[in-house]
């Protein structure tokens, strides 16, 4: 584990770092240190929730979610009554931040309007980030942005947020974040008291609660629909919720009921804690194994998609464990990538050798090991077919 303290301190010296801290003193000594990168934050709960903040020399330049960012964005656009929600579908193949940006320059939205869009997205993610007590953290130095529109700073995180936040607080842990989906298990209690909510939704909405409720939406989906504050729609939740007339899931369990599984073999807890990071906000499902004797039964049983096998290892290192794993009939073609902290050709030729399918050079950033796990599994999926 990292000490917040020392977060600043590593990135001047390591492409990426990683910790679990409060996110409030760890944004604090951002701002002290004046970093810039691109700072991963994920609740130690069992959300998978993945807040991304892009900064740059302690000032925050733009702010999203990897799961669930575009049902956030569209109630933010729809509670700020923006423009582009409409010309969204035009932008379609551009990210929120990219598209956003070129809606201005293709004079449809104006500069000012565009920062406000972004500020918006800041502050609301920065109340959700500040709401959690302790977060797992991993910071690398890319900012990812291109151009930069906005440099935000942030001293004292702005007294909205901090009212926003105590608000939320005050809801945990009936409910983990806005992101979670709601479910109705009492259809005949919720039809009861059905109409009260309706009552309370805004002008724009002719949607009612059962019926928005049956897709299975997260508050940010159900409070767009409803056009309400997404705050006031989870307060008035809450007793439903407690009363268990309504139950909550993680966003992710909706979108991916069977997610592919990545095998981690490493004694690190560290990489361990960085694969799980980046690949469940990719959407796969991760299992770690810190004993390379084990592996052989952990994975015919859960016959992953892929394996990320550290080479240093006690008792068996990983050229023995690949070498071992290549003789079984039902691992013979699983794609095998070795993880090492040396780049030099010998050892290369010796992974190749044992049958490893691939290499990768400790410390890897979030892109290169998306990249790798998505060309390994697409090859696995087409020798499948």
């Amino acid at each position: 584990m990292v000490s917040t303290a020392g977060i600043s301190e590593q990135i001047k010296d390591s492409p990426s770092t990683q910790a679990t801290a409060s996110p409030v003193k760890a944004l604090r000594s951002i701002v002290k240190h004046r970093v810039s990168g691109r700072l991963s934050i994920r609740p130690t709960t069992s959300e998978p929730t993945v807040w991304q903040l892009h900064i740059g020399k302690g000032k925050i330049h733009y702010a999203s979610s990897a799961l669930g960012d575009s049902e956030r964005t569209t109630y933010l656009l729809h509670q700020m009554d923006s423009p582009f929600l409409e010309m969204r579908s035009l932008y379609a193949k551009y990210s929120t931040y990219q598209g956003i940006y070129r809606a201005w320059q293709d004079k449809r939205i104006t500069l000012p309007h565009l920062r406000s869009i972004f500020v918006h997205m800041c502050q609301e993610a920065l109340v959700h980030v500040t709401t959690q007590s302790q977060v797992e953290l991993q910071f690398e130095r890319t900012v990812g942005l291109d151009p930069i529109l906005l440099s935000l700073a942030l001293p004292d995180l702005g007294n909205k947020v901090t009212v926003q936040r105590k608000k939320w607080q005050r809801l945990q842990p009936a409910i983990a974040s806005p992101f979670e989906r709601l479910q109705i298990e009492s259809a005949p209690r919720l039809e009861a008291i059905a109409a009260q909510v309706d009552g309370m939704r805004g002008e724009r909405s002719q949607q009612s609660l059962l019926t928005t409720l049956e897709s299975q939406p997260c508050f940010y989906e159900l409070a767009w629909r409803l056009d309400m504050d997404v705050l006031r729609l989870a307060t008035v939740m809450l007793p439903l919720i407690q009363r268990e007339i309504i139950t909550l899931h993680p966003f992710q369990a909706a979108r991916q009921v069977d997610p592919t599984t990545v095998v981690c073999i490493d004694d690190s807890s560290t990489v361990q804690r960085k694969v799980k990071l980046i690949l469940e906000t990719e959407g796969y499902r991760v299992v770690s194994l810190t004993d390379p004797l084990r592996a052989l039964s952990l994975l015919i049983r859960e016959r992953p998609k892929m394996v990320l096998l550290d080479i240093t290892m006690p008792d068996l290192d990983g050229y023995e464990l690949c070498r071992m794993l290549r003789q079984s009939s039902a691992l013979k073609h699983l794609p095998i990538v070795m993880l090492t902290g040396r780049d030099g050709l010998i050892d290369r030729v010796r992974a190749k050798i044992v049958g490893a399918s691939d290499y990768m050079t400790k410390p890897f950033d979030s892109s290169t090991l998306n990249q790798m796990v998505n060309k390994h599994i697409s090859l696995e999926e087409t020798y499948e077919r």
